[in-house]
């Protein structure tokens, strides 16, 4: 039951954070990182370590790509 829990809490963070993002607001890198950061609980708690890792390293993706998308918006602005 929680695994399917935190599955729709997944997807719901996942549909608005791309939302956001592509309307070019920021706080869709919030809302993606929560799905993410789900999804490697899920991950974690049924014991695939290898996806566990692709979450962390996607995180980090997000994290970098939120921080160079505001300075290119500040070069733009």
């Amino acid at each position: 039951m929680a695994i399917l829990i935190l599955s729709l809490i997944s997807f719901v963070t996942t549909v608005i954070g791309l939302w956001y993002i592509s309307e070019k607001k920021s706080i869709g890198f919030v809302y993606f990182t929560v799905s993410l950061i789900t999804q490697a609980i899920i991950f974690y708690s049924i014991n695939n370590n290898l996806l566990v890792v692709q979450m962390l390293v996607l995180i980090g993706f997000n994290i970098y790509n939120f921080f160079k998308w505001r300075k290119d918006e500040n070069i733009r602005n």
